[in-house]
């Protein structure tokens, strides 16, 4: 994507243009769906007899995964208000819980991703090869 050209977005006949404020948004609710994924995982192990958590450091990751869920709630309001197609929101979120940021970068999304030109593309080649 060059500086002034903003990702176009396709789900079947469908397309969405991003714009950098909807991009820092869906952006957003990657991070956040990764973030409430990697805290309810730690605290499920917590949560575990013998685990070897404490009571206060479970009731910080309790805390912590509401406030992801309170946080990702916000984060589609903004969608919402920024008329952003669900399948775009909801794309943005389970790329988030579906790859670990660690180790991918949120573009992915945008640029590779199912909903990406190239990721069309691949989808498109499967469909013809069935």
């Amino acid at each position: 994507m060059s500086e002034n050209q903003n990702y176009i977005l396709r789900n079947g006949k469908l397309q969405y243009e991003v714009t950098p404020e909807v991009q820092k948004v869906l952006e957003g609710a990657m991070y956040w769906s990764h973030c409430q994924k990697l805290d309810t995982q730690e605290l499920h192990i917590a949560e575990k007899e013998g685990s070897g958590y404490t009571e206060e450091e479970i009731k910080k990751l309790r805390f912590d995964v509401e406030g992801c869920d309170v946080t990702i709630r916000d984060i589609m309001n903004k969608m919402d208000e920024l008329n952003v197609p669900n399948w775009v929101g909801n794309g943005a979120l389970a790329f988030g819980r579906d790859n670990d940021l660690r180790n991918h970068y949120m573009s992915e999304f945008f640029e590779s991703g199912k909903y990406s030109e190239k990721g069309q593309k691949k989808l498109r080649e499967i469909y013809e090869r069935d």
